[in-house]
């Protein structure tokens, strides 16, 4: 992180400006009580206090459910289709297909 996106930040507990540890490994304000934050490997600043990080275990459950769910692969084959000149689009194709299949194993 450079200094000029570090002097942006403020303290989320006493809204003090800060600057990185000469170390570069974490933030520190310059609030009378001096809060330090920690930054991440890939480089990210964790202003969380209270040691909570990631997401909760209900929001991974639904998450997954839903891309388990297939809701994103007629999307992701959407994106793709400026590419191709068929009088039908392949997401189209590929949902005709999948029910095609469908109707075929029962």
């Amino acid at each position: 992180m450079t200094a000029s996106v570090t002097a942006l930040l403020r303290c989320p507990v006493c809204g003090a400006a800060g600057e990185k540890t000469a170390d570069g490994k974490s933030f520190f304000c310059h609030g009378e009580r001096r809060h330090c934050y920690d930054f991440s490997k890939s480089g990210y600043l964790n202003f969380s206090r209270d040691g909570k990080t990631g997401d909760a275990k209900a929001s991974v459950r639904a998450r997954s459910a839903f891309l388990e769910a297939g809701y994103y692969a007629l999307a992701l084959i959407h994106i793709s289709e400026p590419t191709r000149l068929l009088s039908m689009s392949y997401a189209v194709f590929c949902l005709k297909k999948k029910i095609a299949s469908t109707k075929s194993a029962e």
